[in-house]
């Protein structure tokens, strides 16, 4: 992972630049769904603040059943328009948007911590469709790899070339993918308990520790 960026979940802008944001991502920023916001705009990202947050170099917004209109000038100093992709990470106290995937060096700056993902009955995993998509892989019945490793678990796209990786053959169903239960029990974690989520060059990765913290080496 030491040369790949980091990959959000992916959001297609529609009419009026408008972007729909995750409620799980707003609920894990305490962002709400209808009403007012802080916005702050950077040169190829930006973040977005509950309105309780005290930063003074932020622009109050209004979000509305989630939808939220990128600002004109931003989306062309971006090259972004509708039709085109924008990537969600929750971060320390924000959520942010960002119009390519995030280098190391900006996730560390921007306190990234990734799309937090629950672990439901039979070890379950819900992987939203616009990240399977975003790797070319069906999410209703799309074949992957799973590798697990020490602290995360990655999925990769089943190709003639890993056929015979030492990883788990499976298939996704409806967006959900199982980790093993032997991997939650290693790290005693529970149906319920949460992980976080992100992308990588390889795939989508399930990680036991937020972005930043495990990019920076701390526990």
């Amino acid at each position: 992972m030491d040369n790949s960026k980091i990959i959000g979940l992916p959001v297609l802008i529609s009419t009026r630049l408008r972007i729909v944001l995750s409620k799980n991502l707003c609920s894990q920023c305490q962002i709400p769904q209808n009403g007012t916001i802080h916005a702050q705009f950077d040169e190829h990202s930006f973040a977005i603040f509950p309105k309780s947050a005290d930063n003074r170099h932020t622009e109050c917004k209004q979000m509305t059943l989630g939808r939220f209109n990128i600002p004109i000038f931003w989306a062309k100093a971006n090259g972004t328009s509708v039709g085109k992709t924008v990537f969600l990470l929750a971060a320390d106290n924000c959520l942010q948007i960002s119009s390519e995937p995030l280098t190391h060096n900006q996730c560390l700056q921007k306190h990234v911590y990734g799309i937090p993902v629950v672990i439901r009955d039979r070890n379950f995993v819900y992987i939203p469709k616009s990240l399977w998509l975003y790797y070319g892989i069906d999410s209703k019945h799309g074949n992957v790899i799973r590798e697990e490793q020490s602290e995360q678990v990655l999925f990769q796209k089943a190709h003639l070339h890993n056929q015979q990786s030492s990883g788990a053959n499976l298939h996704v169903s409806n967006c959900r993918i199982p980790v093993s239960p032997s991997w939650r029990k290693q790290h005693n974690l529970s149906i319920g308990d949460f992980l976080w989520l992100f992308g990588t060059d390889m795939g989508p990765v399930l990680s036991l520790r937020p972005v930043s913290q495990m990019l920076s080496g701390k526990e």
